[in-house]
């Protein structure tokens, strides 16, 4: 998975890097914009995709739904036990997290 993604990475840098020599030089082929438009529409499906539509299990008690930032995190305690989103986006992105005030 790992290297799909990154050839379409390089892929999408050559496009892009093509795309802005032909502009410089005031010509863009049609089928360089057309390339272009379809890996515009490629790219905007893929972000869709594993953000909303990708869950993996992290173990077997944590779930992540959304790559490569989650969009939820659940966890439980042990088989058998409901999933709980107590782990929000601070957490996961480093910021300060202060635990509600038990009394």
């Amino acid at each position: 998975m790992f290297a799909l993604i990154l050839l379409l990475f390089l892929a999408a840098c050559g496009l892009v890097i093509g795309a802005a020599c032909a502009a410089i030089a005031g010509r863009v082929p049609i089928w360089l914009g057309a390339l272009y438009l379809l890996s515009l529409i490629g790219g905007a499906i893929a972000a869709y995709i594993t953000t909303f539509r990708y869950t993996y299990l992290a173990n077997a008690n944590t779930r992540f739904h959304g790559w490569p930032v989650p969009t939820v995190i659940f966890q439980r305690d042990g088989p058998g036990e409901p999933w709980l989103d107590f782990i929000g986006p601070t957490i996961v992105l480093a910021y300060p997290y202060e635990p509600p005030f038990d009394a």
